[in-house]
């Protein structure tokens, strides 16, 4: 056990590194950009593109592409609540909330109480949308 811990350590800690370098943006919109709006308070910069009808959460301060939705009707706003963490927005007479926030259930640490963390993977829940890399960073960031 100790020794898969240390070598995911020692992989996270690499990647860390090297995840420090300057990116290139991977993938825009179709043709231009619509709407944008910007959580500072996460470094989350949210884009609209009207033309592939896609939202797109990107990290603020790296360029990387947190995840892509793509939405069934044109959106007609976009806006952000730093505060909240929430991005909203409106298609058709209709107001979809999306979270920015990323949790950290449990803090990084040795495994020394098992129910503790079986307990907090069961608390988890839907709330629509996964930012899967932001959470990948964000678990990097701890190790």
């Amino acid at each position: 056990m100790k020794k898969s811990f240390l070598i995911l350590w020692c992989l996270m800690s690499a990647w860390k590194g090297f995840a420090q370098q300057d990116f290139v943006v991977q993938s825009t919109h179709a043709l231009s950009t619509s709407y944008s709006a910007l959580d500072a308070k996460r470094h989350v910069l949210v884009t609209y593109g009207y033309q592939d009808k896609t939202l797109k959460f990107w990290n603020e301060q790296t360029g990387l592409l947190y995840r892509t939705i793509d939405l069934e009707n044109y959106n007609n706003d976009l806006a952000v609540n730093a505060r909240d963490g929430k991005t909203y927005t409106l298609t058709n007479n209709t107001i979809v909330v999306y979270d920015n926030e990323v949790d950290v259930l449990v803090p990084t640490q040795p495994v020394t109480d098992r129910e503790r963390f079986h307990r907090a993977i069961g608390a988890v829940h839907s709330r629509g949308s996964t930012a899967l890399h932001a959470g990948w960073l964000r678990g990097a960031e701890q190790a």
